[in-house]
């Protein structure tokens, strides 16, 4: 991971890489400094959150030609695992809180249990507005839980395209980008 960050920093000297937002240089690429550069239609590669999809989605980029290809991390050549860098959400509980055990539960269920993802998947699958149109085209999320019957009905909400899949064979194992996460060893 530390040669990718410094051949991440490598090419951002070396100005080998998107514009960064609101500034002088996204304004000389784009004419516009605070354009999102992968709206440019001039990006390869964007590294995003997974519920990005529902941007790519969107007339602006539909009309644009621009198709969201979901791919996993590379792994290395001497890997051993399927473990990728990922964005994962982080939840957390205020120490102000009253109730530190049902936040702690709460965050368990929507976060790493079955029963949690079931509840999910049910509101991915038919949730709508008062117009009809479904809350969720695209789920807002991947699952965090080790259950094959969770992935398959995932699968089932995801565009019938052999991407979804390469994809979802190679996410099932992430580590998180950024970020920290403490568990108070008194809690299952």
């Amino acid at each position: 991971m530390d040669d990718s960050l410094a051949l991440h920093a490598e090419l951002v000297r070396n100005g080998n890489h998107s514009p960064f937002f609101d500034t002088d240089e996204a304004e000389a690429a784009f004419g516009d400094r605070l354009l999102w550069a992968a709206s440019s239609g001039r990006v390869a590669m964007q590294m995003d959150a997974w519920w990005t999809v529902d941007l790519f989605k969107t007339d602006e980029f539909v009309d644009k030609g621009i198709k969201w290809v979901p791919y996993v991390v590379p792994k290395g050549d001497e890997a051993s695992t399927e473990n990728k860098p990922a964005f994962v959400d982080f939840g957390s509980i205020s120490a102000a809180t009253e109730h530190p055990r049902e936040a702690y539960e709460l965050l368990k269920f929507f976060g790493w249990g079955l029963e949690g993802w079931d509840a999910k998947l049910e509101a991915f699958e038919t949730l709508t507005r008062e117009d009809g149109t479904k809350v969720f085209t695209h789920p807002d999320g991947l699952p965090i839980v080790d259950d094959a019957a969770t992935w398959d009905r995932l699968r089932q909400l995801l565009p019938e395209e052999q991407y979804y899949d390469d994809f979802l064979a190679r996410a099932k194992s992430p580590v998180p980008l950024g970020g920290a996460a403490m568990q108070d060893s008194k809690r299952s």
